[in-house]
């Protein structure tokens, strides 16, 4: 069995050259790995502290408003003060339906805004609580006015009936006439008058109530007419 040879000089300096290699990659893998932790905690708290411009609303924006330009502004925030989907750009609501009202210096997300499928449709140019009414012009007494969408008018409804004279002894027949104001300053939605042969309509923005009105007027034969005011 063969002695093991002791180790010499060269050899321990081998051995000690390495340990030290081995080392000095540790400390340096361990200085790495600090140093970028503290990149990212540093960079972190950076980018929270950033100041960033965001679309805020103006002078506040009503429920149902369709957005413009002018209803919007930019304000400067902390980064870390934004609410999830803040918007950075104007275009991103120009044009979109606010689905709450918002006050001012409100600062903007995609949740308070949606987009309606057609906004120049009736139903987008109607008031609160009002309601669209078509009105034909087989309705009217008299030829539909020029009227054009955006007119105020009232509308006057009047029947003729024959009512008997009690203070004549004959009891004769006498013809009345009976006038009612139905709309007064009814704003007009769109309007289609065509030729005599065709019938025509009007669209009339209403309160429940007075398409309730309307409608018992034409159940009880009034005729109507169109005043622009």
């Amino acid at each position: 069995m063969k002695e093991k040879n002791s180790l010499t000089s060269a050899d321990w300096q081998k051995k000690f050259h390495r340990r030290k290699v081995l080392l000095l990659a540790i400390s340096l893998g361990v200085a790495i790995f600090v140093s970028l932790n503290t990149y990212k905690i540093v960079n972190r708290a950076r980018h929270k502290a950033e100041l960033v411009t965001v679309v805020v609303s103006k002078n506040g924006i009503s429920q149902d408003q369709v957005v413009s330009a002018s209803d919007l502004t930019f304000r400067h925030f902390r980064r870390d003060q934004l609410p999830e989907k803040a918007i950075f750009k104007k275009e991103t609501v120009l044009g979109k339906s606010a689905l709450t009202d918002i006050p001012k210096n409100q600062i903007l997300t995609a949740g308070f805004f949606i987009k309606r499928k057609n906004p120049h449709s009736l139903s987008a140019k109607l008031s609160d609580n009002k309601q669209a009414f078509t009105l034909g012009t087989d309705w009217l007494s008299s030829p539909l006015p020029k009227v054009q969408p955006g007119d105020l008018v009232d509308v006057i409804a009047s029947r003729s009936y024959e009512e008997k004279n009690k203070a004549v002894a004959e009891q004769k027949e006498v013809l009345k006439t009976q006038t009612k104001l139905l709309l007064a300053g009814a704003k007009v939605l769109a309007v289609e008058n065509k030729d005599k042969l065709s019938k025509g309509y009007l669209v009339l923005e209403v309160t429940p109530e007075e398409a309730k009105n309307l409608l018992s007027a034409r159940a009880l034969q009034f005729l109507m007419n169109i005043v622009i005011r």
